[in-house]
Formats: structure tokens, C-alpha cells, sequence
């Protein structure tokens, strides 16, 4: 597959310095006992997939609980926690204010790590992401991914990710598959359909008064990558209901 050569998988012989010394706390993180742990599909486990920054992987499968915060004057908000409740990212409305809807990302420091931006007539309900924080963004910056609808069935959606250096975007680098449902949904490395890798997937739990998603994360791939692709999905659900 074409994606394998993107310098944006890392064996874990290059990338052992940066995540072993790294000062962020995700080497800490809690192994998963999800039964994600044990699908690693055709996924070579030497392989890492980074995508923000090789800082937020982990060496094991870790579960991530994204928390959408109701009764704020944005919409849009939420938390990123680990299983012992350690805040890891924070998802906020962007207060400039801007015909293309933005949203903010932080890092557990409070730092501002990437700013997404919704392109406006566009039929599908295409997201860019940048680093940084981007209160303008002008017609040479160039979005580190983007996220797009692909299709949608009676019964699930499919949300497409391309990588900068995509610039053709005949075959996606990621994949987005959903169910109609709140039933969750599921990551995959490619188009995830010619030899599926699955990096991760997520659900919706239950009993609970709140907005609670549980994502399981496979070993050694970007945590802030996929907690985005996450927002986006929701994001995306909120604009359809619009």
C-alpha cells in the first residue's frame, strides 16, 4: 500500500528515543483492556503511526473517554481524558469570530497543539487542520490533514482523511467507519478495504446522562490524531443536523 512509505510511519527502532525520553505523560498511560488489544489485524507492530507528533503515542493499546461538556456558551466542547480521569486534551470553540467554524485543541499544559477549521459550502462538510493556533488562515498555509464525508448508507457513514502530501486524494490515508447509530465506530490505516488495518475504535457508553465515548487506541499510534478524528465525526453529525 502507497501509505506505508509516508514519513509518516515511523519504525520503532527510529522513533524509540523521542517516545521513551519524551516528557509527556503518555508513556504513562494505562495498558487497555479492551479487546482492541488483541485486533491488531495485519498491522506490523514495529510500526508507529504519527501524524501530530510522535510525543502522544504510546508503546501498548490505551483507552481514551471523551467527554462532551453541555451548558457552555459554545457548542462544540469537550474533555479528553485517560482511565484514572488525567485531563489529556481539551476541545474548545474558537472565540474569533469567523464565517468557517473553528475549533481549538490543548494539550494537558494548555497549549494550543492544532486549530480546526470547517470549510463552508462545501457538499462534504470538509475540516482542514492546522498547527498551531490560526486565527487567519490564508491561501498557502497548508492543513496538516483533512478530514472529509465520503459516503452515507441507510445503515453508516464514512469520513475520509487525506495527509498534506495527499494532494491527488484518490485513495484516502484513513478511513472513518460508523454505524448509523450511536453505536460507535472504527479507525482504519488506508481505505479500509484492501488489506484493513484497524488503529482504533470507539463507542458510546451507556447509562450515563451525558455525551461519553470510550475510544480504544492500538499501541504506537498518534493519540491526538485520533481523539480528532473523533471530534470530527461529531462535528460533521451536528452540521448534518443542521
Amino acid at each position: 500500500m502507497a501509505f506505508m512509505k509516508s514519513p509518516y510511519i515511523m519504525s520503532s527502532v527510529q522513533n524509540k528515543h523521542i517516545t521513551l525520553h519524551s516528557s509527556f505523560s503518555f508513556r504513562h498511560l494505562s495498558h487497555s483492556t479492551s479487546k482492541l488489544a488483541i485486533m491488531a489485524g495485519r498491522r506490523d507492530p514495529r510500526d508507529s503511526v504519527v501524524v501530530v507528533s510522535p510525543r502522544f503515542l504510546t508503546p501498548h493499546p490505551v483507552d481514551l473517554i471523551i467527554t462532551k461538556k453541555h451548558g457552555t456558551s459554545n457548542g462544540g466542547e469537550c474533555e479528553v481524558k485517560d482511565v484514572k480521569g488525567h485531563v489529556l486534551f481539551t476541545v474548545e470553540a474558537s472565540p474569533i469570530l469567523s464565517i468557517h467554524p473553528r475549533r481549538i485543541i490543548r494539550d494537558a499544559a494548555g497549549n494550543v497543539i492544532l486549530t480546526l477549521r470547517r470549510k463552508i459550502f462545501t457538499v462534504h462538510r470538509r475540516w482542514e487542520v492546522f498547527r498551531g493556533s490560526r486565527n487567519d488562515v490564508v491561501p498557502e498555509d497548508q492543513p496538516l490533514f483533512s478530514v472529509k464525508r465520503s459516503s452515507r448508507s441507510q445503515f453508516s457513514y464514512k469520513l475520509d482523511v487525506f495527509l498534506a502530501s495527499n494532494t491527488r486524494e484518490s485513495v484516502c490515508d484513513f478511513r472513518v467507519k460508523e454505524g448509523f447509530s450511536d453505536a460507535g465506530c472504527t479507525i482504519y490505516e488506508g481505505d479500509g478495504q484492501t488489506n484493513p488495518t484497524l488503529i482504533a475504535q470507539m463507542y458510546k457508553k451507556q447509562n450515563t446522562n451525558r455525551d461519553v465515548y470510550v475510544v480504544s487506541v492500538q499501541g504506537k499510534v498518534d493519540c491526538a490524531f485520533i481523539g480528532v478524528l473523533v471530534v470530527l465525526l461529531h462535528e460533521i453529525h451536528e452540521t448534518l443536523k443542521s
